[in-house]
């Protein structure tokens, strides 16, 4: 998973390509976070990823 979501950030941010999804709001947050004291970490996002996957899951079950 979390190569899956580094290889999306990358692709992303390399090629100015965005999406209305929650990894966009993920990207922009970590991009947000870079001026900060503690800006968020890879790890950071795929965790949040799979909590997102998980919830959804769990809705259309």
């Amino acid at each position: 998973m979390k190569n899956f979501v580094a290889k999306t950030v990358e692709y992303r941010e390399k090629n100015n390509f965005s999406r209305p999804d929650f990894m966009q709001l993920l990207i922009e947050l970590k991009n947000s976070s870079k001026e900060t004291t503690n800006p968020f970490t890879m790890e950071q996002l795929v965790s949040a990823n799979v909590r997102e996957s998980l919830l959804i899951d769990q809705w259309w079950n």
